[in-house]
């Protein structure tokens, strides 16, 4: 049986309206990005690796939250302290909406974790 870990992401872009939405979450110290779409009838979600989210899902990341966060999380890509990113992130998020970002938490595989932290060790 695979362990399942709760991973708290933070809720930094949410764009389009109720049957055309896409979101972008970031679990900084994990380097790892949750994508979601819901157009309506259907919805998908994903956890993807930092470098998968720019090689697939860059295109979720409109302004005005993509003129802050894009450049922060090509700093995470790079191997900048991830601590210092994400309080970065929750100071712009809440320059630029007023209010703090949620807080949610996914179910990831241990398996996940390790691998995604091994590819980034590998990478630097």
């Amino acid at each position: 049986m695979r362990e399942i870990v709760r991973v708290n992401f933070l809720a930094l872009h949410l764009h389009g309206q109720r049957l055309a939405r896409k979101a972008v979450e970031v679990a900084f110290a994990e380097r790892l990005i949750a994508v979601w779409q819901d157009d309506g009838p259907t919805s998908h979600a994903a956890i993807v690796s930092i470098d998968r989210f720019f090689e697939v899902f860059s295109s979720f990341l409109v302004e005005p939250d993509e003129v802050w966060l894009r450049p922060l999380l090509l700093r995470l890509q790079a191997g900048d302290e991830p601590i210092a990113l994400q309080t970065a992130a929750i100071a712009a998020y809440r320059m630029t909406h007023g209010v703090e970002p949620e807080v949610k938490a996914w179910q990831v595989t241990r398996d996940e974790l390790v691998a995604n932290s091994q590819r980034r060790r590998g990478a630097q």
